[in-house]
């Protein structure tokens, strides 16, 4: 607790990747302390948000394709930012920080804010929550359930309604990649240095990825 009695709010850290080639989406995190938040519909997965209707709709199914309407209304209010509980992970580094040429950004989020991707292959069916629940809540449920295909991500995910999310604690470190340019190094180096951050960079084991710290003399 604090010393004004409140409870202080626990926190996960979460990784961010972003490409060599996205160097104005990496300053944008690091000066303005903030990750965007796109619509699902501009994710790769082209099942994100998949919703069903059911053979069970009988007799339903007008009311089913109501409530759908309201639930699709709902997703498309919702924006996304996804991150990775590890940096740990080389297609993580590959797909996403352009093949270790790009960066992994450390940071910390709200527990209560920050939701963990589950991975199954079971659909979600309107009619299942049609009588439970609220269409935002259905929506969200959606937006957090993916196939098993994607489960090598350990994806956490924040989902809002405004553009940007923003970073509450201090940002933790930046990996940059094991191929990333020198003179991008040193361009975060100098970045990061201003805000006090770390800047480390990513090194292949046979056992993983680690990360060690990068000397402006080296660079």
């Amino acid at each position: 607790m604090t010393q004004s009695g409140s409870y202080l709010i626990s926190a996960m850290k979460a990784y961010k990747f972003r490409s060599a080639q996205q160097l104005n989406f990496v300053m944008d995190i690091l000066v303005r302390k903030r990750l965007y938040c796109c619509h699902s519909d501009v994710l790769n997965d082209i099942r994100e948000g998949d919703l069903l209707r059911s053979g069970t709709d009988a007799g339903r199914g007008n009311e089913v394709s109501d409530y759908g309407l309201e639930v699709g209304k709902e997703m498309k209010s919702l924006r996304i930012c996804s991150l990775s509980r590890t940096f740990n992970n080389h297609l993580l580094w590959a797909h996403y920080a352009s093949g270790y040429s790009g960066v992994a950004i450390e940071v910390e989020l709200d527990d209560a804010e920050a939701v963990e991707v589950t991975y199954s292959n079971d659909f979600i069916f309107l009619s299942a929550f049609i009588d439970s629940a609220s269409p935002e809540a259905v929506a969200r449920k959606a937006l957090v359930q993916k196939w098993r295909d994607w489960q090598h991500e350990e994806e956490v995910r924040i989902i809002t309604k405004s553009e940007f999310y923003p970073l509450v604690r201090p940002i933790s470190r930046v990996i940059v990649g094991a191929r990333t340019d020198s003179a991008l190094v040193s361009a975060l180096c100098l970045v990061c240095s201003h805000f006090g951050i770390p800047v480390e960079r990513a090194v292949l084991a046979d056992w993983g990825i680690y990360a060690i710290g990068v000397q402006p003399m080296n660079l």
